[in-house]
């Protein structure tokens, strides 16, 4: 054949399998869709566990009171500053959060 065949271009190289490369990666392709779904999965099942065992030793929050630490602190208490420096920016400013007494309320 000469370089200027129009056959050239046609040529498909075979791997060692006896498939093309796009077939390879097809399947190369394939295999990591299965291992992400394999890990979402994976991860989604252990989040669900952790919360169930967390849940489990920590029993049920009451509707009256919040949920507190064995220090008895507030569960999520960085969510709670984070919140409370998004309404004193929006609201009276922070003194509120510079008054012990009123911050531990």
């Amino acid at each position: 054949m000469s370089v200027l065949s129009p056959q050239v271009g046609i040529v498909a190289h075979v791997g060692p399998a006896g498939k093309t490369q796009v077939e390879e990666l097809q399947v190369e392709e394939l295999q990591v869709e299965e291992l992400y779904a394999k890990w979402t999965v994976g991860a989604a099942v252990f989040f669900v566990v952790l919360e169930i065992a967390y849940l489990a030793i920590a029993g049920l929050p009451s509707s009256g009171k919040p949920w507190v630490d064995g220090t008895h602190f507030v569960l999520g208490r960085d969510f709670l500053n984070f919140w409370m420096g998004g309404r004193s920016v929006f609201g009276d400013g922070p003194a509120a959060l510079f008054d012990f007494r009123a911050y531990n309320a």
